[in-house]
């Protein structure tokens, strides 16, 4: 259970440590490195006013380092890396989705759908990572260790359970194997499936759009899948090249520049905070719980304060030193492109909610990294070798 929410916890930092960089706050972004056009071209173009003045009376506190010509490694996915296990997977995924259950008044079956309180306790001590409320789980799923939903079998609907279990020894997260482990469990519902629908021609016809067959739909998903690492690929290309400029530059009297200006603290204090307490409740717990599981102290905070604003001045000060502006044409380009995978119905919803400057802002960071690519000496790599290149580098640390 607490490995689950560790890879998930992975995905937000990685996410909080790109908002540090590039101050992007909430705004999904898309990090397409397409080529930074010549700046006689972009004069000629009506030029959308993006305020960064804010930032640049700090730049005196920031020494860029090397930023052009950085060597950096791309892993190029092809269809061969989207594997039949992956994409059974989504198979399988999109046929739970059709699935149909019906709530029953009897004690727990294999294969029932419950929603569970549980409260995992440890040495006597409740564990937040062994516990959730509210939650859906399939039984004999494997989400699970199996001795844990082998013993849901048999509980009723309402009554609270103590159950005595272990870890298994060969558990994924080292810190639980082995270990004693009381539950508590209340089922909150039980429903049973009464329709599995089967996969066949037919069925893909009627339910997918554009495929008539199996084949063509595994296709399909093995299309949007090699898609998906396509794009994963290029905005990896574009951390890992900010990631050395970051490293490369210098934040110059920090704290003469924080007690100078504690608006610009506050500002990224503000902006962290808000993204760890929103991950907070995703996974239902305070903030001072989640940070304790993630294991991150007072100290931890502020260095990814200060991360954040480096970043910040980093990204003013390499958008003032090669005068990139942003075009009324690409400012509207991104906001069509962005509006519906944000939520929004319209783009004067997303506009509004937003405002000009922040998605202007996003724009403008947007284009910083693509000039940074422009400039870099990019070597592409098969996706594999880009893999295990990485997975021995996090092995050293």
């Amino acid at each position: 259970m607490k490995e689950s929410l560790k890879r998930v916890l992975l995905g937000v930092c990685i996410v909080l440590a790109i908002e540090a960089i590039a101050a992007c706050g909430y705004i999904l972004i898309k990090h397409n490195a397409k080529k930074v056009k010549e700046k006689k071209e972009e004069n000629q173009e009506k030029i959308v006013d993006v305020d960064m003045s804010t930032y640049n009376q700090y730049l005196d506190y920031i020494e860029l380092g090397d930023y052009k010509g950085i060597s950096v490694k791309k892993g190029v996915p092809t269809i061969n890396d989207v594997d039949d296990e992956t994409v059974q997977d989504a198979l399988e995924y999109y046929l739970d989705d059709y699935k149909e259950y019906k709530e029953m008044d009897r004690a727990v079956k294999n294969g029932d759908l419950l929603n569970i309180d549980f409260e995992g306790k440890i040495d006597g001590k409740v564990d937040d990572n062994a516990s959730a409320q509210d939650y859906d789980i399939v039984v004999g799923s494997g989400e699970f260790f199996d001795d844990f939903e082998k013993a849901l079998v048999g509980l009723k609907k309402g009554k609270k359970t103590e159950l005595k279990l272990k870890y298994p020894k060969d558990y994924q997260d080292e810190d639980y194997a082995g270990k004693d482990v009381v539950f508590t469990v209340t089922v909150n519902k039980i429903q049973e499936c009464t329709y599995t629908p089967k996969l066949t021609d037919e069925f893909v016809k009627e339910k997918v759009d554009g495929c008539n067959t199996i084949a063509e739909w595994k296709e399909k998903i093995r299309q949007e899948e090699l898609s998906y690492l396509l794009d994963e690929a290029e905005e990896q290309v574009n951390s890992d090249l900010y990631e050395i400029v970051l490293n490369n530059a210098k934040l110059v009297k920090y704290n003469e520049l924080i007690e100078k200006y504690p608006e610009l603290y506050d500002e990224s204090n503000s902006e962290i905070q808000s993204e760890y307490e929103g991950s907070a409740e995703m996974f239902g717990m305070s903030l001072e719980e989640y940070l304790e599981f993630a294991g991150m102290t007072q100290e931890d905070l502020d260095e990814e304060i200060q991360l954040s604003i480096k970043g910040k001045l980093v990204l003013a000060s390499i958008l003032k030193e090669e005068n990139i502006k942003l075009t009324e044409d690409e400012y509207n380009q991104y906001i069509e492109e962005n509006y519906e995978d944000n939520g929004f119905e319209s783009k004067e919803e997303f506009i509004e909610y937003f405002t000009k400057e922040e998605i202007g802002k996003v724009c403008l960071m947007n284009k910083c990294y693509a000039f940074l690519v422009e400039q870099a000496d990019v070597e592409e790599i098969s996706y594999e070798e880009y893999n295990n290149s990485f997975e021995d580098a996090q092995l050293e640390e």
